[in-house]
C-alpha cells in the first residue's frame, strides 16, 4: 500500500511489491490472484476493525453508530496516503469495482444490523427501513472519502470529514429516532 501511495497503482509492479514485502513472485501468487487483490485486502482489514470495534451490542445503537464513524475517520486518517490513492483507484480501475461493491456491501449490512437493533429496542423508529438508511449512510460516507481524498490530492486543506460524517448521522438520526427522544 506504501508504493502504491507513493507513485500510484499503475506504476506499481508486482515484482517491486514482492522486493518491498521479501517474497517471491510465486509466494505473491499462492495468497493473491492480482494487484488488485491487495487493495481489496486492505479493505477487508479495514471492514474487519471497524466490526470489531462495534462488537459490543449492548451500547445503544447511536453509540454505535459515532463510534463506527469515529474509527472509520481514525482509519482514513492513520492511512490517509493509501486511503487516498485506494479512492482513486477504486474510482479509476473498472477491475476493482467489483471490490468497492463487496466493501460496500459488507459495511452496509454491518450498518443495517446496527439501525435494526436500535428499531428492535425503540431507539430509532420502525417506520423507516433499517436497509435504506445504512445504504444512505454508506453512500454518503463513501462520497465523503472521495471529497477528502480529492482535498489530500489537491494539497488544499482536507474536509472535516469526521465532522461531516457526524453532520450525515444527525441528519439521518433526526429521521429515526422518535419525536419525544
Amino acid at each position: 500500500m506504501a508504493l502504491f501511495a507513493a507513485r500510484g497503482y499503475d506504476d506499481v509492479r508486482i515484482e517491486e511489491i514482492c522486493d518491498a514485502a521479501g517474497i517471491a513472485k510465486a509466494t505473491f501468487f499462492l495468497h493473491f490472484a492480482s494487484k488488485a487483490a491487495l487493495i481489496e485486502e486492505f479493505n477487508s482489514q479495514l471492514v474487519d476493525r471497524l466490526a470489531r470495534d462495534l462488537e459490543d451490542e449492548s451500547a445503544p445503537a447511536e453509540a454505535r453508530l459515532r463510534r463506527y464513524v469515529d474509527a472509520l475517520v481514525e482509519e482514513w486518517e492513520g492511512n490517509a496516503e493509501v486511503v487516498r490513492q485506494m479512492s482513486r483507484e477504486f474510482l479509476n480501475q473498472p477491475a476493482l469495482m467489483p471490490a468497492a461493491e463487496a466493501a460496500n456491501r459488507t459495511i452496509v449490512t454491518l450498518v443495517e444490523g446496527i439501525i435494526a437493533d436500535g428499531q428492535e429496542r425503540g431507539e430509532f423508529i420502525n417506520t423507516a427501513d433499517a436497509s435504506l438508511a445504512a445504504t444512505a449512510l454508506v453512500s454518503t460516507w463513501g462520497a465523503f472519502a472521495a471529497r477528502w481524498s480529492d482535498s489530500l490530492n489537491e494539497k488544499r486543506r482536507p474536509a472535516d470529514v469526521r465532522q461531516l460524517h457526524h453532520d450525515l448521522l444527525d441528519l439521518i438520526l433526526g429521521g429515526l429516532t422518535p419525536r419525544d427522544h
